[in-house]
């Protein structure tokens, strides 16, 4: 509790510090405030970020919005990787080749369709195909001939498909499966309990599967937002919907919100996050909070018998440097994650010598990659026109702190001038312990070639 509460009052004096350096910048007539366009497309962006009410709006620009078109654009990858393994650190006590080797193509397939009034549809279909198969390192005892036998080389996935309508463009409507930007953190968000996929730390700029209902948005200006959200996944009754609300608004050059998710059958959760600028860092955080049961050590995947308030915590900064007479050149984001819920000590080693199917369904339903642990930190680097004014060095890592176990990852991405194509070469090492959360699979050295082309 004196830990929590310690927490409360951390969030507390960074809003009051924000909301005072704030005073301090309109002073001196913010730019922001006075000076950002109004943008009707924002509103459908996948960024839910606060925009300046528009003052003059040009005839070509109204003409082109009112224009019926389809477009169909995308993006097709392909990567190689090569992984270096211990079959002595496997948590399933399996032996594995020590050099694995794993190919991969995807495409996504964008279609955009754009009638009078503001009116659109939009739709991503992906597709994932596996040369030799995929990786079975935590499939179920007795699951690998089943696999192998009946081997599923491709994937086939509608990640998103909605229609956005609009009543007088007062209020704007979004129906169908979609991934929404809730939450102000970079790679955590505790409030966001609405997406099904969440960010993977491997490949933040993966495309994520959305998840299926009506978003609603509802605007007052520069000011204020109102959001709504009724999720429809897996419904087949009214008690079966979800509903989760935000109500956000402008203080200053401080935007905050608060949101609540609410569910039959399940307990609410509230939320609150803030995102503003002290000098020249730009400072981010949320909260989630609700009553509980926290994971129980003394049983694998179990939980606790009594229930608590349950606080989720995220913040972060990032800082942009100018070097080499070229403007925000290098960009340095760092991240904290406080999970009440989660376990305070090494919980894989403590289950080494469970047995396989125990592992095996807590990794199918508890296990959740950099959340299960009660600390996280994590940082996030990048460099770009690196020696040449094509080349961007990036540099992240991630830490579980309470088994002290990390993964450092660092990659070199090229993208030539007036071209639609990268290639991305990328090294991530595991540290940590024989069992720990980064290890505990076996892998200790991953090597990606990776390309990727927009068209």
């Amino acid at each position: 509790m004196k830990k929590y509460i310690c927490f409360l009052w951390v969030i507390a004096l960074c809003s009051g510090i924000l909301l005072a350096a704030d005073r301090i910048c309109l002073a001196e007539d913010d730019p922001f405030v006075e000076n950002n366009p109004f943008a009707e497309e924002d509103f459908f962006s996948d960024d839910d970020f606060l925009v300046e009410e528009a003052t003059v709006v040009s005839t070509d620009v109204g003409a082109e919005l009112n224009t019926k078109r389809v477009e169909v654009t995308g993006q097709a990858a392909s990567a190689m990787t090569y992984s270096l393994y211990s079959s002595s650190n496997n948590w399933f006590g399996r032996d594995q080749e020590e050099h694995g080797l794993e190919n991969l193509l995807t495409a996504d397939f964008f279609v955009d369709i754009r009638l009078k009034d503001g009116i659109k549809s939009f739709l991503d279909f992906g597709v994932d195909y596996y040369p030799a198969g995929k990786d079975e390192s935590s499939l179920a005892p007795g699951d690998e001939t089943e696999s192998s036998s009946s081997l599923q080389n491709t994937d086939f996935r509608l990640k998103e498909f909605f229609i956005d309508t609009n009543w007088e463009k007062r209020v704007y409507f979004r129906t169908g499966k979609q991934v929404l930007k809730w939450g102000r953190s970079y790679f955590w968000n505790p409030t966001d309990l609405i997406n099904i996929e969440k960010k993977d730390f491997s490949d933040l700029e993966k495309t994520r599967e959305g998840t299926y209902g009506t978003k609603i948005h509802l605007p007052f200006g520069a000011a204020k937002n109102i959001y709504a959200f009724v999720g429809m996944d897996n419904a087949k009754a009214v008690h079966d919907l979800s509903f989760a609300g935000k109500y956000e608004f402008l203080v200053g050059g401080t935007e905050m919100a608060f949101s609540v998710w609410i569910k039959k059958d399940a307990e609410p959760v509230y939320g609150f996050d803030i995102s503003g600028r002290l000098f020249d860092l730009d400072l981010r955080g949320e909260m989630s909070l609700s009553t509980g049961q926290r994971l129980d050590p003394e049983n694998l995947g179990g939980l606790m018998e009594e229930e608590e308030w349950i606080p989720q915590i995220s913040a972060g900064f990032t800082k942009y440097f100018n070097h080499g007479e070229i403007n925000d050149r290098i960009s340095v984001t760092g991240e904290f994650y406080y999970n009440h819920a989660g376990y305070d000590e090494n919980i894989f080693e403590r289950y080494k010598a469970a047995s396989s199917e125990e592992k095996y369904f807590f990794m199918k339903d508890n296990y959740e990659p950099y959340m299960m642990s009660r600390y996280y930190l994590a940082f996030f680097t990048s460099i770009s026109k690196f020696i040449r004014s094509d080349f961007t060095l990036n540099l992240n890592g991630i830490m579980n702190l309470v088994d002290n176990s990390a993964v450092l990852s660092t990659g070199l991405s090229y993208s030539p001038a007036l071209t639609d194509l990268t290639v991305d070469f990328t090294v991530n090492g595991n540290f940590g312990e024989k069992y720990s959360e980064t290890t505990f699979l076996g892998q200790q050295l991953s090597v990606t070639l990776g390309t990727q082309i927009l068209f």
